[in-house]
């Protein structure tokens, strides 16, 4: 017989409403699962066809991930270009591009340090 533990990770969301070439982050915390990424889905956007760029930061290393730019609703995957374990704080960073052509975006939804 054998038995098998799965661990799934945990799921918090997020809200930002950035100005034009603005930054916002989150709260700290603790990344649960063992990915070599961080998966952020949106949700809600005001501007359908705004692009926003998302980047991590690792209390004690800095960031952790450049830039992954996420285009509408939908889901994209910040990968990270340093090592990121369990149970160390992760913060996850939004960026507005003034691409977007100086609007202020609303955006929100989860994501899986």
């Amino acid at each position: 017989m054998f038995s098998t533990t799965s661990v799934m990770a945990a799921t918090y969301g997020y809200s930002f409403g950035l100005m034009p070439e603005n930054v916002q982050n989150t709260a700290y915390k603790a990344k649960t699962g063992s990915t070599a990424y961080a998966s952020v889905h949106v949700t809600e956007m005001n501007y359908p066809s705004a692009s926003i760029k998302y980047r991590t930061h690792v209390a004690d290393k800095g960031f952790t991930a450049e830039y992954t730019e996420q285009r509408g609703l939908g889901t994209c995957t910040v990968i990270y270009n340093k090592t990121v374990k369990k149970d160390e704080n992760v913060s996850l960073y939004g960026y507005n591009p003034s691409s977007n052509g100086g609007i202020t975006v609303s955006v929100g939804g989860t994501w899986e340090p």
